[in-house]
């Protein structure tokens, strides 16, 4: 299974699919209407989207939204497909931002580029994904909260 991994603008055709993902993965599932997969924080100058691509088609993708002047960057919108979802997708996708942010400092759409020393990578995690982000280093900041339904903790992972 070759898993290609690409950052992507919000005007280019696979961000069709990256918005399909989101519907099917995380808003239909709980009863959302169609359009809250498009989020608001998508089209900011600091925003930036990876897809986890198997043959042309996104299996899995994660956004970040970065605020100027902040040391922080945030995920969010993370999914998989359910069929990829135990093989090392979402792992890998989240492997490699903390390793882009880390090290290189650099990410560059064809039309954004983030070069900049940050000290966090911060997500609202969906109480159930917790383990999963535990296992990549992230833990939990404060105490469980709400949103779109959903019990959620803060979570973040130092990028120094």
């Amino acid at each position: 299974m070759d898993i290609k991994l690409k950052w992507i603008d919000e005007e280019e055709e696979l961000f069709k699919q990256v918005l399909e993902l989101r519907w099917k993965v995380l808003r239909e599932p709980l009863g959302m209407k169609r359009g809250t997969e498009h989020n608001v924080k998508d089209n900011k100058p600091y925003s930036f989207h990876i897809v986890a691509i198997v043959e042309e088609k996104v299996v899995g993708t994660c956004s970040l939204v970065h605020k100027e002047g902040s040391q922080e960057i945030r995920l969010f919108q993370m999914g998989v497909y359910d069929e990829w979802q135990g093989k090392g997708v979402g792992k890998k996708i989240v492997l490699h931002i903390i390793d882009t942010l880390k090290n290189d400092q650099r990410i560059k759409t064809a039309h954004k580029l983030l070069e900049k020393r940050l000290s966090k990578l911060k997500c609202h995690a969906r109480a159930y994904a917790c383990p999963f982000y535990e296992k990549l280093g992230f833990h939990k900041v404060g105490e469980m909260f709400v949103e779109v339904s959903i019990d959620h903790f803060k979570m973040e992972v130092s990028l120094n």
